[in-house]
C-alpha cells in the first residue's frame, strides 16, 4: 500500500492530474461537511466537468474577473465524480459498502464554497444511481458527461457497475 492519497474540498485540488495509479489498493483520505474520512479502496473511476478556459465572454471586466455570473463558466464552477471500490479488508466504510461515491462541487466564485457529498454504495446499480442526477423534486434523470465517463471507467473494472451501466435507465 502506498500513502494516503488525499481529495480535498476546493478548487485546488489536484488529484484528477496527479493520480496515476487507479486500480491500486491505497488508504484514502476525504473530505465533506462532516469532516475528514479515512478508508482503503481502489479509484475506479473518476471524472470533472472543469475547463480551463472560460466560457462567459471576456473574462476581464474592468480589472476584476465576472466570475461567471452572468453565464454557467465550468472554469468558474464545475463538478467531480470519483468512484472507489471498497476493500475487502477495510472496517472504516459503513458495514456492507462495497462502493463510495464521492461528488464535490468546487467553485472560485467569491462568496462560494465547495460542494461534497460521500455516499456508500452496495452494489453497482447503487453506484449508477448516485451518478445520476436530477433537477428539482422530479426532474428528468441524466447521467452527466464527467459522470458517465467515471462509470464508464468503473464499468471496466467491476462486472457489477457494468451490468448497472449497460442497463442504465437514463441517457
Amino acid at each position: 500500500m502506498n500513502e494516503v492519497k488525499q481529495i480535498r474540498m476546493g478548487p485546488s485540488n489536484d488529484v484528477l492530474a496527479e493520480y496515476t495509479h487507479p486500480f491500486d489498493v491505497d488508504e484514502w483520505s476525504i473530505e465533506d461537511r462532516a469532516g475528514v474520512r479515512r478508508f482503503r479502496g481502489r479509484l475506479i473511476g473518476m471524472g470533472t466537468s472543469r475547463r480551463d478556459d472560460h466560457n462567459h465572454g471576456d473574462p476581464v471586466m474592468n480589472g476584476t474577473h465576472d466570475f461567471g455570473l452572468t453565464r454557467r463558466c465550468t472554469a468558474c464552477r464545475w463538478s467531480e465524480i470519483y468512484i472507489f471500490q471498497i476493500d475487502e479488508r477495510d472496517t472504516a466504510a459503513p458495514p456492507g459498502a462495497l462502493y463510495c461515491v464521492y461528488t464535490l462541487g468546487p467553485s472560485v466564485v467569491p462568496g462560494e464554497f465547495t460542494r461534497a457529498n460521500v455516499r456508500w454504495a452496495t452494489s453497482g446499480f447503487e453506484v449508477m444511481e448516485m451518478a445520476t442526477v436530477r433537477r428539482g423534486d422530479r426532474g428528468t434523470p441524466f447521467l452527466p458527461a464527467a459522470h458517465a465517463r467515471a462509470v464508464a471507467m468503473a464499468s471496466a473494472v467491476d462486472e457489477d457497475v457494468a451490468d448497472a451501466y449497460v442497463n442504465r435507465a437514463v441517457a
